[in-house]
């Protein structure tokens, strides 16, 4: 019986011009600024508390806490983007 090989599928390529992906992470950018910014604006009392309690965290806590962080943001983009 003949072995068929089968190639593992390729990650998609993206076609889009390099001036299009800056944009877009500009853009991206952007909108982290604005949320950020919106919750300066609509809760300082919120930041402030928040602010206070990332100084008392360990070194360790902190870490984990941006490490989450970071996957569940490339979670959300992977959703998104496909």
């Amino acid at each position: 019986m003949p072995v068929v090989l089968q190639h593992a599928p390729q990650p998609a390529q993206t076609n889009a011009p390099a001036s299009k992906r800056v944009a877009e992470l500009l853009a991206m950018i952007g909108a982290f600024i604005a949320i950020e910014g919106a919750l300066y604006a609509g809760a300082p009392g919120f930041v402030r508390r928040m602010a206070a309690l990332v100084t008392e965290m360990e070194d360790r806590d902190m870490r984990v806490a941006g490490f989450v962080a970071l996957l569940l943001g490339i979670g959300i983009v992977w959703l998104v983007r496909g």
